[in-house]
């Protein structure tokens, strides 16, 4: 789902694995029953009345793992929970108004498979919920590759949209990333005066606006109007 590649082969995809399975343990208490049987059938044969060791191992199993497992729900059950690196999952994110879906449909159509886009925030969800391409950051992103090279991506885009918002153009993440798309939200993110030769907008609606890059021309200073 994200471009930014395994340092180690198929390693991340472990480690991803492995923090779900991590977050299994959670509610792992539920299945140790066989265990605390033990520990009952240990009581008794010392004498212990029966409900008196049954009661004690209830009172400790729920002391011990309740309060970790009512937390692990109530967080991620919060849609403002913040999820991978740092990426909101709010509502807006749960559904998708007409544009979106619009914008998301062109590059389903438009774009090749493993394609890189370069979406807003906000649209990153959709993006990858939609089509079949990949973003320069994405969820889980910061457990997959070295924290060096996820935290000099991370510093890229957020330069380049600080750049785009300010009427600049900064090439150097659509090279490194190979970005072919960017897709733009024009009410928070806005168009500059002036686009470089290398983006083309291929779509465009009340809301949004997708520009292909070309990357033969990225080195290129001539703009162009929008």
């Amino acid at each position: 789902m994200q471009l930014l590649r395994q340092k180690d082969g198929p390693s991340g995809t472990t480690q991803l694995a492995a923090r779900f399975w991590v977050q299994s343990e959670y509610v792992a208490w539920l299945f140790v029953v066989e265990v605390f049987q033990t520990f009952y059938q240990w009581a008794t044969r010392r004498g212990m009345y029966p409900a008196l060791a049954a009661g004690g191992i209830i009172a400790t199993t729920a002391g011990l793992s309740l309060p970790a497992t009512v937390q692990h729900f109530v967080v991620w059950r919060d849609p403002d929970h913040f999820f991978g690196a740092g990426k909101p999952w709010g509502r807006q994110l749960l559904t998708y108004d007409p544009q979106t879906l619009a914008a998301m449909d062109f590059l389903q159509k438009d774009a090749h498979p493993g394609d890189v886009i370069l979406p807003a925030e906000t649209l990153i969800a959709p993006v990858l919920a939609f089509t079949k391409c990949r973003v320069p950051v994405g969820y889980f992103s910061s457990g997959l590759v070295a924290r060096s090279d996820y935290t000099r991506r991370e510093t890229a885009e957020k330069k380049f949209w600080n750049d785009w918002r300010s009427g600049k153009f900064e090439n150097g993440l659509l090279q490194d990333a190979n970005v072919r798309y960017v897709v733009v939200n024009k009410q928070t993110e806005g168009i500059p005066a002036t686009i470089p030769a290398s983006l083309s907008k291929v779509f465009e609606n009340s809301e949004l606006a997708v520009f292909k890059v070309d990357p033969l021309r990225l080195n290129e200073t001539v703009p162009q109007s929008p």
